[in-house]
């Protein structure tokens, strides 16, 4: 699995940011333009030369299944380099228990 670093996700949610144009509609309350798609997440994700496959499948994993979502869902997005450990360390684990 070739995930973005939590750095590139920053970087990518400013980019959601932008796209979305978030600002305040006429009841006071937060809102965007999101078509409820991951358009302009798979975009950028495509522009960095990034896994798309990869990366949209845990953004689903997280909760987040449009843009507006990702900015909304996306609290810490988790390190590769961790997640590898952990499977790693779980891959040795089932290997004892054979």
């Amino acid at each position: 699995m070739a995930l973005i670093t939590p750095r590139a996700c920053e970087e990518m949610m400013a980019y959601l940011d932008q796209q979305l144009h978030l600002r305040e509609g006429a009841d006071g309350k937060p809102t965007w333009d999101c078509d409820h798609s991951l358009r302009y997440t798979a975009q950028w994700l495509r522009e960095q030369h990034k896994a798309v496959a990869d990366n949209l499948e845990m953004l689903e994993e997280l909760g987040a299944y449009c843009d507006c979502e990702v900015l909304l869902n996306i609290e810490e997005w988790p390190d590769p380099l961790e997640l590898a450990r952990s499977s790693q360390r779980g891959q040795q684990q089932a290997g004892k228990e054979a």
